[in-house]
Formats: C-alpha cells, sequence, structure tokens
C-alpha cells in the first residue's frame, strides 16, 4: 500500500494545516505518511502550513514522511510551516521523496517532483532528492525561510557543481538553512 496516511492522485490538492497530524502508518510501498501523485492534467499540490507528519514508517519504500512522484503531471509541495520528523523509510529515504518520472512511451522525462520551501517548518528528516535517476531535481526557497532547523538533504546523484537548492530571486542564500 501507498500512502498510509493520505493518498492524493490526479489533480487533487491537500491543504494541511492547523493541529492536523499524520501519523503512525506503516507501509510496505512508498509515501507512509503522505503519497503524492500527479496522474492527470494539472497534477497534485500539496500546502502544508502547520500541523505534523511523524512517526511513519515505509518498510521497503521511499518516503516514510512524503512521497512525490509526477506521473503523467506535476506534483509540487509548498511547505511554509508544521513538523515533518521521526519517519523512516527504506534505506536513506527516510522523509521527503523527491522523484520524477519518465514517459512509457518514448522514455522522455514527464515531470519532476517540485518542493518548493518557505516559513519557517520545522524538518527533521532528509530530503531526499532522486537525481540518480532524474538530475535535475532540486529543492526552491521561494520566500523568506528560516527553518527551526537546519534542512538535511540527500542528493543520490552526487554529481560534481550541481545545484541542489535555489533560492527565488531577491532571496539570499542562507547555507544555514541546510
Amino acid at each position: 500500500a501507498w500512502g498510509g496516511g493520505i493518498n492524493a492522485y490526479g489533480t487533487a490538492t491537500v491543504n494541511f494545516s492547523g493541529t492536523a497530524e499524520v501519523k503512525g502508518n506503516d507501509t510496505s510501498g512508498n509515501g507512509a505518511g503522505v503519497y503524492l501523485e500527479g496522474g492527470a492534467a494539472t497534477g497534485t499540490v500539496f500546502n502544508m502550513t502547520g500541523g505534523s507528519i511523524t512517526g511513519n514508517t515505509a518498510e521497503s519504500g521511499a518516503g516514510g514522511a512524503i512521497m512525490a512522484y509526477p506521473w503523467m503531471a506535476p506534483v509540487t509541495m509548498n511547505i511554509s510551516g508544521g513538523t515533518i520528523s521521526g519517519n523512516t523509510g527504506w534505506g536513506e529515504n527516510d522523509g521527503i521523496s523527491v522523484s520524477g518520472a519518465t514517459n512509457v512511451d518514448n522514455g522522455e522525462i514527464n515531470d519532476y517532483g517540485k518542493l518548493k520551501l518557505s516559513g519557517s517548518p520545522t524538518i527533521s528528516d532528509k530530503v531526499d532528492l532522486r537525481s540518480d535517476l532524474f538530475e535535475n531535481i532540486k529543492v526552491e526557497v521561494t520566500g523568506t525561510f528560516k527553518p527551526v532547523t537546519p534542512v538535511p538533504i540527500t542528493d543520490h546523484g552526487w554529481l560534481d557543481n550541481r545545484v541542489i537548492v535555489t533560492y527565488t530571486n531577491g532571496l539570499t542564500a542562507n547555507p544555514d538553512d541546510f
């Protein structure tokens, strides 16, 4: 099973705020807490301004907290608040897994999952960039960003001089954010 707490597919928009909780889910697949799949037209959007995603386990999958998979359409995660911690996944995939998708007919890349950060979230689980499969995946800082603790990032490709975090024009990059 994928998405033990929330499974959003197609053209879904999920607004996660206030005291909302996704916790203690255990799945054998991806996204134990939240699984996001862009399956049609405009894709899937996840907005997190509060709440918590904690204590979820993806036993043999990626994204103990959140998995973003843009199968046929985009997946965008906008995180500006809340807490993501204490989640576990298979291998190094313990937090937020950001992947891409390849067209099965022609082998071209459909899209990449997008992680856009702003505000003051607490993200203590690793952000896992699947750059070994999709080298252009990155984290985008889209507004004033003051995380409670530095956000850990795992970049699978480890390509020299690869940009893994970008800041919107007008924002000053701060290496202490990550």
